[in-house]
């Protein structure tokens, strides 16, 4: 397809076709031109999770974005596995919330209440994995746009830097059991899970989630609407601003543990490399968008200005 003769690409969808359409412009021979194309979301889906992070929460204020085409920036992170390389712009979900989503496709048919009967599942016969991990922090990167460069052995696609490299000093590793870990490029997980306040469209960098809690924390978080829980309660979930994560089971579980990459299942793989390229997309949006709404690091006296509600973005002005 001759990229050339089109404007832009407008999704009519939920998250997963968005999905589609960033891997398919960054696995193009192209993808460095592919890139520059613009991308407009119309909500129709299950999850609508960009739509909800971009304030495009109805099809109104959706066609006057599409009108006025006021880009953004978007980061995209790379996601490395056995298999190859795949592309992401919402999420990397490990454990209790992968496993919601994932095995509730078998009743897919119920629509949005699928997800609340398979947490109720999920928590019930709650797992526990083990893990090492290891996240470059963004402050100790100098943080530069992708660029156009790539390496011809890897394929098509921007270059990942620390994709299959040893750990240097700036690492952080961990050796842990959890029960849920997140790694966010946007604040929003569905319509009314506010996941993390923190998460901007062009820092470069991810905001890593995790907790080892058992049923009551992991309940409180999952039932929060539009309130992100796990930023307003520091004691039981971790966060960290990473720009690069390096993720390996103990033991690769037998049930559960597959990787979930924007609602998307990855498979099982006992190991998975994950890299933030900044500014290397970018999507319509209304011109009131501010991204992040809340400072980045999240200090203590910090956390109460997350708990106010944002406002009805149905009014934004597009």
């Amino acid at each position: 397809m001759d990229l050339s003769l089109y404007d832009g690409v407008v999704c009519v969808s939920g998250d997963g076709l968005v999905h589609e359409v960033v891997n398919g412009l960054l696995k193009r021979k192209d993808w460095a031109e592919a890139r520059k194309m613009p991308i407009g979301i119309v909500p129709g889906g299950t999850g609508n999770a960009m739509h909800r992070s971009l304030e495009i929460m109805n099809t109104n204020v959706a066609a006057l974005t599409l009108i006025k085409s006021n880009k953004i920036p978007m980061d995209i992170f790379s996601v490395t596995t056995a298999d190859g390389v795949n592309y992401g712009h919402l999420e990397v979900f490990l454990g209790l919330l992968s496993d919601i989503d994932l095995e509730s496709e078998c009743v897919r048919w119920m629509g949005e209440i699928r997800l609340t009967l398979w947490c109720i599942v999920r928590l019930l016969s709650l797992r526990r994995e083990n893990c090492t991990m290891s996240w470059l922090p963004i402050e100790k990167t100098s943080n530069d746009v992708a660029g156009n460069t790539t390496d011809e052995a890897q394929g098509y696609g921007p270059k990942r830097h620390f994709a299959g490299k040893e750990l240097t000093a700036d690492w952080t590793t961990e050796v842990m059991d959890f029960t849920t870990i997140l790694l966010m490029n946007v604040p929003w997980i569905s319509m009314d899970g506010w996941a993390s306040p923190f998460a901007s469209n062009d820092d470069g960098g991810l905001d890593l989630i995790y907790s080892n809690k058992g049923r009551p924390e992991l309940q409180a978080m999952l039932l929060a609407e539009r309130e992100p829980y796990a930023a307003n309660h520091p004691d039981d979930y971790k966060f960290h601003k990473v720009k690069a994560l390096k993720f390996e089971y103990t033991t690769l579980p037998e049930a559960g543990g597959k990787i979930n990459v924007d609602g998307e299942d990855m498979g099982h793989h006992k190991s998975i490399e994950v890299e933030s390229h900044r500014k290397l997309m970018s999507f319509l949006a209304p011109k009131s968008l501010v991204l992040p709404k809340y400072a980045w690091p999240p200090h203590n006296e910090m956390y109460p200005l997350a708990v106010r509600r944002p406002s009805d973005v149905s009014t934004v002005d597009p």
